[in-house]
Formats: C-alpha cells, structure tokens, sequence
C-alpha cells in the first residue's frame, strides 16, 4: 500500500549490434563464426581434453560452453565519428563477447555491399579516452 519508490542499485547494459562489410574472401564472417564456435566449444573443440572429439556431422553434436575468461575479449575499443570528422568519441567495452549474427541475405540481383549484423554482450564499457 502506498507509493511505489524506485532506488538505483545495479546499472542495467543492453546489448550492442554492430554491421561489418563482408569481404569477397568472407574473413569477417568467418572471424565472428568461428569466435561464436569456440564459445559453444563445438564438438571438436572440447573443454575436456580427455573426451574424444565428436565428428561434427554426427548426431551426437554437443554444446560446452567455454569460461568467459577465455572468449570474452578484455578490452575493445570502438570510435565514432560526426560525419564531417571534427567530432568523435570513444567507447571502449570490457568483456565483449558475439551473441548472434544476423542472417545474411543472399541475392545474386545487381550488386550490392554485402554486410552482417552482429550482437554483441559486453560487461561494461568506458564513454571517452
């Protein structure tokens, strides 16, 4: 009963999608799903040495997830600038790991830049130098 009061308690992050042109050898895209492959671990990247890789065509495919010490990046830093290039500011992001990649539209129409969307997480980041 009475009026609802709202105090500050933990900074809430939401997640950051950044769009990176695809080179004509794929490297970006390659880049991000390998770094999303090792976090999951894939089958033929286990944790545990002691178990023996799984083919990944087999049925038996299986998820376990890296620790975040190792697929988390320690410091990322991002610049944006105004469109005329006499402003900018600087972002840097501590434990940024890929979360999802858009899906890439294929067309073989006239041509066109191709680029992916990526989401990112992140722990937290710095706003300035």
């Amino acid at each position: 009963m009475g009026a609802t009061e709202y105090f500050a308690h933990t900074r809430q992050y939401t997640p950051i999608t950044l769009e990176f042109y695809v080179d004509k050898n794929y490297n970006a895209l390659k880049f991000m799903e390998s770094w999303m492959e090792f976090i999951a671990s894939g089958s033929h990247n286990p944790i545990d040495s002691r178990l023996p890789p799984v083919k990944q065509n087999s049925d038996a495919y299986l998820f376990r997830m890296q620790y975040p010490e190792y697929y988390k990046s320690n410091e990322t830093k991002i610049t944006k600038f105004d469109k005329d290039y006499n402003k900018e500011i600087e972002y840097t992001f501590r434990g940024l790991f890929p979360s999802a990649i858009a899906s890439l539209g294929v067309s073989y129409s006239a041509s066109n830049i191709l680029s992916m969307a990526v989401t990112f997480q992140y722990d937290r980041y710095i706003a300035g130098k």
